[in-house]
């Protein structure tokens, strides 16, 4: 199973097939806003504790692992063809 690991402040926008299997974790830190974490797929759920926000699915049924990490910042996980 892979990984992929993106790191960096400010935003991250992430485009994935729609058919795309994985487990993805979603952190931002210093989020002032719900907001901060927008995705197509709607099976990533997403939680505010203080000033970060986490977002995490399986995204058809799982598989790879996506971990985004991103500090006052938003991130965008797209859905492609």
């Amino acid at each position: 199973m892979r990984t992929l690991r993106l790191v960096r402040d400010g935003d991250v926008t992430l485009t994935l097939p729609a058919g795309a299997r994985a487990e993805v974790e979603i952190q931002v830190n210093g989020a002032d806003s719900e907001r901060q974490i927008r995705s197509e797929f709607p099976e990533l759920s997403v939680t505010r504790r203080a000033a970060t926000l986490r977002g995490e699915g399986k995204l058809n049924g799982g598989g790879s692992k996506v971990l985004i990490q991103a500090t006052s910042g938003t991130v965008t996980l797209k859905k492609g063809s």
